[in-house]
């Protein structure tokens, strides 16, 4: 997945990131986040808590915080 991101900015393809899971657990927030950090995403497609999960880094159940993953 990251090779793919990479390849896609070195063309100007735009990235749709849909985070699924994010939030859920450790491995789909860390991943998420790395994509963010690390390739210029274009459109992020998510839930509330997902995208909350991405900007705090905190694990949640809906919409309620549990975890703090930072």
């Amino acid at each position: 997945c990251f090779r793919i991101c990479g390849l896609a900015n070195q063309h100007n393809k735009p990235i749709i990131l849909d985070p699924v899971g994010a939030g859920i657990s450790h491995y789909h927030t860390d991943v998420a986040i790395r994509l963010v950090k690390e390739h210029s995403i274009s459109i992020v497609r998510a839930y509330p808590n997902e995208i909350a999960s991405l900007l705090d880094g905190q694990l949640t159940i809906g919409n309620r915080s549990v975890i703090n993953y930072n």
